[in-house]
């Protein structure tokens, strides 16, 4: 089972990918954060692996792109796709994400339901593989 780990300092963003990710993909399991230094001494103590990480970036204490260093430093991590995501992305943080390791942006939707279409392009596009296999499991499952 692959785990998502999602940090956003926004509770109700939180919840809303929680509840997004149940219902589209109920094999998948979500470890949210509200902070990145939680998630990231999380991350070094698993021996599970994410699938993808969704990182927000403007959070206090420590924002995305910090974290998002820390993050590609980590060898056990360093091929995790890591999607940056704000409510404001604008051209030149994009770059500059992408040169530091992002894999993608996520602007974050006006509503409920755009949110929840937006992650289920990202997870498609980044776990494909994972999530084909899971159908195909399933199906066997029920022959």
């Amino acid at each position: 089972m692959k785990t998502i780990i999602h940090i956003d300092d926004d509770l109700d963003d939180l919840a809303l990918f929680q509840e997004a990710i149940t219902r589209l993909y109920p094999a998948y399991v979500v470890a949210s954060f509200s902070d990145s230094k939680t998630a990231l001494s999380f991350l070094e103590e698993t021996t599970t692996i994410p699938g993808i990480i969704f990182l927000d970036i403007n959070m206090p204490k420590q924002n995305g792109k910090e974290t998002l260093l820390l993050i590609r430093r980590n060898k056990k991590l360093a091929g995790v796709p890591v999607v940056m995501y704000s409510s404001t992305i604008y051209g030149a943080d994009k770059d500059t994400y992408l040169k530091l390791g992002a894999n993608e942006f996520l602007k974050k939707a006006n509503t409920d339901d755009g949110m929840i279409q937006e992650i289920d392009q990202l997870l498609l596009k980044f776990l494909k593989y994972d999530i084909n296999e899971f159908y195909n499991e399933q199906k066997n499952n029920i022959r």
